[in-house]
């Protein structure tokens, strides 16, 4: 009606003179009245069908086709207009121009840059602007009847032809029928659209060897029970298009997480493995490190180690697509479901990709309920693949290997047991390992942080050989962060001379330590190692191949060596001997040492030392002090850890020297004066 009034202003043309506006007014009101209905479905339809996403799609496009003509026939309008239109009318009028133009500002901050959390109130703008627009425009269309100019519908006191030159019976069925069409047309091409197929079930190529399960020995699966294609599980990359998550996406390939699959130090156990037990066995590592591969039907013998997207490691939609938790003793114990896709997700082209970015911005809820779940920011998420046990490929039976989930749970972090003080002491697994961090990410919150991706820990081998400085340095500060804690105890002296008057010495001994050792004497040092800040057993993981331990070094006033423990070679080798090691020594059932990550042949250990969290460890270290010792000595105590150990780096590069960096986490320095022997009084 708007429209029409602004065409047929009878004291501008009052015989409404030259080519009558018919087809462009019927244009815009079929515009108009189809934003109005498709604007309805999109409000109250959530089903995401192929027709609601064309819907959304041709709201778009016709709103802005609607407001290039409605921006320049309001101008029009306004030059057109005389002081002679006054009250509800001209108020009607005002009030619509600036509540469509409201509808059309925030439509086009929707398209260009979608609903974000930072501005969560532009899409009510949009909606309820859009309501009161209808609202106004029907208002000042109905005033207009009684103005006295020509109308499209009947007008009390009105005689004469309308202005359409058609009855208001023949232009209401048109701007139907055109409305009526558009929506035939993206009912036509929703019926039309089909997804690219995708193979799915177990096909007959698949090697069964452990039952039924293609997937088995690993626990993971998928909902359907049968393979997925690799497009849908792979190309991390799309997430990163357009600009979306590239933040995100930036930091998890830097990640440990990204070369799950393909760092140098799994390649090698798992050619091992296949070496040793055949490729299906790796379908046990595959469900946390290889999951691409795994539910794409890659870990099948005859397949080589590089498939399709398996170089991705646990890539995004692999991680974002676990729908549940089957149970929580871990070894990839999760359900995976492909996220349902938005339109053109997997067609080629640009415009393809477009349309699907648009869609995505402008309708996030399906992609939110798709790629995020209630139970992803729980521990039990981390569990099913941060827990570890083994059973059918080492021919033995059950053996628990690590277990970061259930060492946290005991820790005085989880708040689920009496250790814990405060409630402000509970950390979970993404407060240490997923800080929050500064973004632009359209998934960042109000405060314009995300969770990091980078998921830093212990893992310097992969960002140094990788030359990743940034991703090193990070991961080295974390590990320096004052997770442990060193204390070396001040040695005591029960000979020390302290009074010309007889003391039993054993009082001395319940009293403070004595402020210095002597000559020829045997001290004994107590080192403790607390285990403050990480939030499960220190250290962690594969402790097989990983390597943590105490150096100990005393030396005197002019630097000569007294005491050394735990020094290198000129190979690369801890000394052993009497070195305090944290790690794990395993055993296979012919009683030989697990030192190539050979799990599936590991049966127990012959020596495990770790710190539980908030604990310490406190270690004894005895020697003498030398004659020729000359000034003060001085005791440097430091908790050193290294990814991974030597022997296992000389397997896997062979013939090429490699040293991976030695992270000091704690240090301690102590200085003692030493003294001349006293000599002891015979009665």
């Amino acid at each position: 009606m708007l429209f029409f009034t602004i065409l047929t202003d009878p004291r501008k043309n009052p015989e409404n003179k030259g080519p009558r506006p018919r087809f462009y007014f019927l244009l815009v009101a079929s515009l108009f009245l189809y934003e109005l209905i498709s604007g309805m479905i999109i409000w109250l339809g959530k089903d995401f069908s192929a027709f609601y996403q064309f819907n959304l799609l041709f709201h778009i496009f016709a709103g802005f086709l609607f407001f290039l003509p409605f921006t320049l026939f309001q101008f029009i309008h306004y030059r057109r207009a005389t002081a002679g239109w006054r009250g509800g009318y001209r108020l009607t009028g005002y009030l619509s121009y600036g509540v469509v133009a409201a509808v059309g500002l925030t439509g086009l901050h929707l398209t260009v840059v979608g609903i974000r959390k930072e501005a969560s109130w532009i899409p009510d703008v949009h909606l309820w602007a859009g309501l009161f627009g209808a609202l106004f425009v029907f208002l000042h269309g109905f005033l207009r009847m009684f103005r006295g100019g020509k109308s499209f519908l009947p007008t009390p006191g009105f005689s004469g032809t309308p202005a359409l030159g058609m009855t208001p019976a023949k232009g209401l069925l048109w701007i139907s029928g055109m409305t009526a069409a558009i929506f035939s047309v993206q009912g036509l091409l929703a019926a039309m659209y089909k997804e690219p197929g995708f193979p799915g079930g177990i096909p007959a190529s698949c090697s069964l060897r452990y039952g039924d399960n293609p997937f088995y020995p690993s626990e993971a699966m998928t909902e359907s029970g049968g393979l997925v294609d690799a497009g849908r599980i792979g190309n991390s990359r799309s997430c990163a298009a357009g600009g979306c998550h590239k933040d995100i996406y930036d930091q998890w390939q830097a990640s440990a997480h990204r070369y799950s699959s393909t760092d140098v130090f799994y390649r090698k156990a798992e050619e091992y493995f296949i070496e040793t037990d055949g490729k299906e066995s790796t379908r046990y590592c595959a469900g946390c490190h290889d999951p691409v591969a795994l539910f794409s039907g890659g870990v099948n013998p005859g397949e080589g180690l590089d498939t399709p997207y398996s170089d991705e490691g646990s890539s995004c939609i692999l991680c974002h697509g676990i729908s549940r938790i089957r149970h929580l003793k871990g070894s990839g114990s999760y359900v995976f479901n492909p996220p349902r896709d938005y339109l053109f997700a997997h067609s080629e082209g640009n415009w393809a990709g477009m349309l699907n970015r648009l869609l995505i911005r402008t309708a996030p809820a399906l992609h939110r309920a798709e790629y995020s779940r209630d139970f992803y920011s729980t521990p039990e998420y981390c569990a099913v693949c941060h827990k570890q046990y083994i059973q059918d490929p080492n021919n033995w039976g059950w053996v628990k290997l690590q277990d970061q989930y259930g060492e946290w749970l005991a820790s005085p972090f989880s708040g689920r047991n009496d250790k814990g003080f405060h409630k402000d002491t509970v950390k979970m697994c993404r407060d240490c390992h997923m800080p929050l961090v500064p973004s632009r990410d359209p998934a960042a919150g109000k405060d314009g942080m995300v969770r990091s991706h980078r998921f830093i820990a212990a893992n310097t081998a992969v960002p140094w050989l990788d030359g990743d400085e940034e991703q090193y340095a990070m991961t080295k500060e974390w590990l320096k962060g004052r997770k442990l804690l060193v204390d070396i105890f001040i040695p005591r002296d029960k000979e020390g001379t302290r009074s010309q008057a007889f003391v039993d010495t054993e009082i001395y001994g319940l009293a403070e330590p004595g402020l210095y050792v002597s000559l020829g004497q045997e001290v004994s040092l107590n080192v403790a190692v607390t285990n403050a800040l990480v939030g499960h057993d220190f250290p962690n993981g594969p402790l097989d191949i990983y390597e943590s331990w105490l150096e100990l070094k005393v030396v005197d006033g002019q630097n000569n060596v007294i005491y050394h423990s735990g020094g290198l070679d000129e190979d690369g080798y801890v000394m052993p001997g009497k070195t305090r090691f944290f790690f794990t020594l395993g055993l296979s059932r012919k009683g030989t040492l697990i030192d190539k990550h050979n799990l599936w042949h590991m049966i127990g250990h012959a020596y495990k030392k770790t710190i539980p969290a908030g604990q310490t460890d406190i270690s004894i270290h005895t020697f003498r002090v030398p004659y020729w010792a000359k000034g003060d000595i001085t005791v440097t105590a430091r908790v050193r850890y290294r990814r991974f150990n030597q022997w296992y780096t000389d397997w896997v590069f062979g013939d090429r020297e490699v040293r991976l960096p030695i992270i000091d986490m704690g240090r301690d320095t102590l200085s003692v004066p030493i003294r001349n022997q006293p000599q002891k009084e015979k009665f």
